[in-house]
């Protein structure tokens, strides 16, 4: 099952990328409970990393995948899991640069386990959805208040400044 939201930003890539990737960021101010992630180092290099937590009164438990992560344009989380709803769950976030300015999409993807992960899965995806909303648009009027500290691209300053089209349209 997939849920997508989409926003359209007067704002280049280069200067969304730096906060609207802070996924530790995002996860504190949607207030995501806590949990524990183990990780075990494996014969052949790798990192095994496994993860518990309480959501919702389900138990959950899980093997966090490694990032998918193309620096400035996407990333993928990717949670198998062993305990709870769901056998899969994750974010995935694209962004693109659209004319003078970016656009912004984040999806959330999960299997469902049971029937309850069915329903669980689209009431939390609802939630998430609309909480990530609301911290992009935050986030978004954070970064054109505050000066830049990283380069500024080539882009007049006047588009840079602009305020935000935020048109948001959810699909499924």
């Amino acid at each position: 099952m997939r849920q997508t939201w989409t926003w359209h930003f007067d704002l280049s890539p280069e200067r969304l990328w730096p906060v609207l990737a802070d996924t530790n960021r995002f996860n504190e101010a949607m207030g995501l409970p806590p949990y524990a992630l183990e990780e075990t180092p494996q014969p052949n290099g790798t990192v095994l990393r496994r993860g518990r937590g309480k959501a919702a009164g389900f138990t959950l438990e899980w093997e966090e995948k490694p990032y998918e992560w193309i620096h400035g344009r996407h990333f993928r989380q990717f949670r198998l899991f062993s305990k709870g709803p769901f056998r899969s769950f994750g974010p995935v976030f694209d962004l693109e640069p659209e004319g003078e300015g970016s656009k912004v999409t984040y999806a959330l993807e999960w299997e469902p386990l049971t029937f309850v992960g069915r329903l669980f899965g689209k009431k939390l995806a609802k939630q998430a959805g609309e909480a990530i909303g609301k911290r992009i648009l935050t986030a978004v009027d954070f970064i054109k208040a505050a000066p830049a500290p990283w380069p500024r691209p080539s882009r007049s300053t006047s588009a840079l400044t602009a305020t935000a089209s935020a048109r948001r349209s959810p699909t499924m």
